[in-house]
């Protein structure tokens, strides 16, 4: 059989690009043991967590670039399944060239999951146990449903998740966002330019924000204290504030489009503060409040 000379080209061109692509490890598969999970110092890192019913263990499979597999290293600790990995030897990262390792780990509902200096996407299943971030990375979580969270981040990481039953404790100090559906009792700690949107929350709500970040909540039934010195905005836009203390000495405004019960404010910026309707008495100091339906738009 005759090859024509195109023919020939185009198989050369093939091989040519097949060459270039990056080589992959074979899989690696670990089986181990503990109560929680622990993934350390993921670097551009795709990750997915699947939470599957009498899952025995903690089933773990991880490929990728060869020098990053071989970067990576499992251990148990104090009964803390922990998934590894060493610094990379370069620092830069384009998200055009891919990830450096895919790690998939199966899990049982009520296993633990802290993910500390991470960077890349995650996938996290309906835990229905607590949650721990601890980064400076950028990129992505998506979670399902989980008991406790715990954010503290300062770079540019989103996180989104499903919902949380308990508590919701925020300390960030960068760009990133942080979305949630209905949570617990709430601390945020702000000083970036990150935004937090929460659908619900109930128990108790504490901001304290020095930076541009915006926080958007869609109703309470909870106690409410607000601090801000920055220039970002709070906007509450339904519910019943059992008490209502806010202070503010920045540029933001505080809007509650609910029920504030004997609310005390003090203000020395430029903001505007507006409560759709006060039950009780009102203690104002350098304030100017608008109250009434309709009174923040």
């Amino acid at each position: 059989m005759t090859i024509s000379r195109r023919t020939q080209f185009a198989l050369l061109a093939s091989a040519a690009s097949l060459a270039l692509l990056p080589a992959l490890a074979a899989p690696q598969n670990q089986s181990l043991q503990g109560s929680s999970l622990r993934l350390d110092n993921l670097q551009v890192a795709e990750v997915t967590v699947n939470v599957v019913p009498g899952t025995q263990g903690i089933q773990v499979t991880l490929d990728g670039k060869p020098e990053a597999v071989a970067r990576t290293s499992f251990r148990t600790e104090a009964n803390v399944a922990i998934v590894h990995m060493d610094d990379r030897p370069y620092d830069t990262w384009n998200s055009n060239d891919g990830y450096d390792v895919n790690l998939v780990v199966t899990v049982a509902p009520g296993t633990p999951l802290e993910l500390a200096s991470f960077t890349g996407k995650a996938t996290v299943g309906d835990l229905n146990a607590p949650l721990a971030v601890d980064t400076s990375g950028s990129g992505e979580i998506h979670a399902g449903r989980v008991t406790v969270a715990s954010l503290d981040a300062s770079g540019s990481l989103d996180v989104e998740i499903a919902s949380i039953d308990g508590a919701l404790s925020v300390d960030t100090s960068g760009s990133g966002s942080i979305k949630a559906g209905a949570v617990g009792s709430t601390s945020i700690s702000m000083s970036g330019s990150g935004d937090v949107t929460l659908a619900s929350v109930k128990g108790g709500l504490n901001i304290d924000t020095s930076g541009s970040s915006n926080i958007v909540v869609g109703t309470i039934d909870a106690a409410l204290s607000i601090d801000t010195t920055g220039s970002g905005d709070v906007k509450i836009d339904h519910g019943r504030a059992s008490t209502f203390t806010v202070s503010t000495s920045g540029s933001g405004d505080v809007s509650f489009g609910g029920t504030a019960v004997n609310p005390q404010i003090s203000t020395s910026g430029s903001g505007n503060i507006c409560i759709d309707s006060v039950e009780g008495s009102i203690e104002m100091d350098g304030a100017s409040v608008k109250i009434g339906k309709g009174a923040c738009g």
